[in-house]
């Protein structure tokens, strides 16, 4: 079945339905309510319907009725609800009325005075139409009201004088009304019944007070002990966790002191160290300076002396080149090595770079013949190792870095000046054997 030939069916149906519950409840159709909604047409009309002269039915305007697209949650119907300025709002200017005693707002008519006022007016009327015994028969002169036990006055001659009783009663809180047990001036003639309307209840409500009272109080014990209760099983709970994470805390605290020690110790290690490297750079370098003032007192001798001063000097002419080489050695040493204290100190430089460096820094000393005759390997391996100095942060100068490497370039400088002179010497005594041999 196609789909505008299911919907026709349905609508069909369904206003079949509809009439037949509006005949069996007793309306007539022709009377029943008809709502036209202009829509667009989503749906296809139908083309042939048995009954063309009926109204349209109520059922078809259900398809077009609105609808909410999305449901209201209940925090969004609370907070409109809710809202504080939907309210009410509390008002702090109350007291109570000095004449009645109720509670009023400042400065605002009294409504227990109000409407005691109406009613005391309501009676004055009637006693006046009483008084008139017509409409439109009022006298002339003024009309002066007179309550119980009031009496009219020399003012009040020739006035019209309306009696009143006094019958509603100021809301006064210190007389309230006949309502507790005394004697009932209107219930005899000798005004000697007593009022028991209200014993009863009053004796039932003060033992359901008291009953109450009494449970109340029970109840509260047990809460106030069961409070008391929790209260000391969590603050035990407290206690122990608060001594479980302070046991933890001072293990904690003692596995740190042990490892600062322990950094301590080691720091304390590479200090004497490193004095006592001082130390033997600093006794090597007096031994080198002893050496020294010993070869150039021979120097002095041997220049004394012609032929040996001669010899002296072409024997150090001859190490002049050997002494270039070791000099220009010792400052591409220096070069590389403050490109390694540099990557060392650096932050962004990683450590294989570094490593890398260090490498070729020794294969270098090792190929070279001067740096195996002078003993460089050992001493570079030594500054890799304990050589640690670094400025601070902001310096830009890349010679401040280091200290070891400095002392050790030094003593290299006099380690080659003193092999300069020890080459010659040997060099000189070879010389000088051959000539004594023959």
């Amino acid at each position: 079945m196609p789909l505008s030939g299911f919907i026709r069916f349905l609508r069909h149906s369904l206003q079949r339905l509809e009439s037949s519950l509006v005949h069996a409840a007793g309306f007539d159709r022709s009377l029943g309510p008809a709502l036209a909604v202009h829509g667009p047409s989503l749906l296809p009309q139908p083309q042939h319907i048995g009954d063309h002269n009926s109204m349209p039915s109520f059922l078809d305007s259900i398809f077009w009725m609105a609808a909410p697209k999305k449901r209201r949650t209940i925090e969004v119907n609370r907070c409109r609800r809710r809202n504080p300025n939907k309210l009410i709002e509390v008002k702090t200017n109350i007291e109570p009325c000095p004449e009645c005693g109720n509670l009023k707002q400042k400065h605002a008519l009294c409504g227990f005075c109000y409407e005691k006022v109406q009613k005391e007016t309501a009676l004055i009327r009637k006693q006046i139409q009483k008084m008139e015994g017509r409409p439109l028969n009022a006298p002339s002169v003024e009309t002066v009201v007179l309550y119980e036990n009031e009496a009219p006055g020399d003012a009040d001659k020739n006035k019209r004088i309306v009696e009143l009783f006094k019958g509603v009663s100021m809301n006064n809180l210190n007389d309230p009304p006949r309502w507790n047990i005394r004697p009932d001036p209107h219930g005899g003639a000798d005004g000697s019944k007593w009022n028991y309307a209200l014993l009863v209840p009053m004796l039932g409500l003060a033992a359901f007070r008291w009953i109450w009272t009494r449970e109340s109080q029970r109840q509260i014990q047990e809460i106030k002990v069961q409070y008391d209760r929790d209260m000391a099983t969590l603050a035990r709970d407290l206690e122990l966790k608060y001594k479980d994470t302070l046991t933890e805390n001072r293990r904690t605290a003692a596995l740190l002191e042990l490892e600062l020690e322990k950094e301590r110790q080691r720091v304390q290690g590479y200090r004497k160290a490193l004095v006592s490297q001082s130390q033997q750079l600093l006794e090597e370098r007096k031994q080198l300076q002893k050496e020294r003032e010993e070869l150039e007192k021979e120097k002095r001798r041997a220049l004394q002396s012609g032929a040996a001063g001669i010899a002296l000097n072409g024997a150090l002419k001859r190490e002049e080149r050997w002494h270039q080489r070791a000099t220009a050695l010792l400052q591409e040493l220096e070069l590389q090595l403050v490109e390694r204290q540099e990557a060392f100190c650096s932050l962004l430089v990683p450590r294989e770079r570094r490593v890398e460096m260090e490498k070729n820094l020794l294969l270098k000393v090792a190929k070279d013949p001067v740096g195996a005759e002078l003993g460089l390997e050992e001493d570079l391996r030594d500054i890799f190792k304990n050589d640690r100095h670094c400025a601070d942060l902001l310096n830009m100068d890349k010679k401040k870095n280091g200290k070891l490497m400095w002392l050790y370039l030094r003593y290299w400088q006099l380690q080659v000046t003193l092999q300069k002179h020890k080459r010659a010497e040997e060099a000189l005594k070879g010389t000088m054997g051959n000539v004594k041999c023959p």
